[in-house]
């Protein structure tokens, strides 16, 4: 019997795929999206299920979200060099691409993910974005 059912965006990535190997090993249902862009279908692991989507289309996301009970938002693109040359493809895969896993997965997880954004962001005060 499965403890819930965990999603993860960017579950082809090194990050998103560990942590769906952890979360399986634990006795947790996964499930999963990527947009192959950066992550590979290999580092899916057995009993992941895997939907080739990608973060930014908000009604895709909803539907794939449906009956989750937690969401790991681990879909970026790595583009440090090109975020000067290209900052609106960056912007859209990292920071636009957060929308529909967030919104899409209920009000209870949005309280708590703006909790964790806005609150946590103004606890900190780095010294450098780098």
């Amino acid at each position: 019997m499965s403890k819930g059912t965990i999603f993860i965006s960017g579950v082809a990535g090194f990050l998103g795929s560990h942590l769906a190997d952890h979360f399986i090993a634990e006795g947790y249902s996964v499930k999963g999206n990527d947009n192959l862009i950066g992550g590979y279908l290999d580092n899916v692991p057995e009993g992941c299920e895997f939907h080739q989507a990608d973060c930014n289309d908000f009604h895709q996301m909803k539907d794939l979200l449906e009956g989750v009970d937690i969401v790991y938002h681990c879909a970026a693109t790595a583009y440090e060099g090109l975020s000067v040359f290209s900052p609106h493809l960056v912007t859209q895969n990292i920071v636009t691409a957060t929308t529909g896993p967030c919104i899409g997965s209920g009000c209870q997880r949005r309280q708590a993910l703006r909790q964790l954004l806005v609150d946590g962001a103004l606890r900190r005060k780095p010294d450098s974005l780098y």
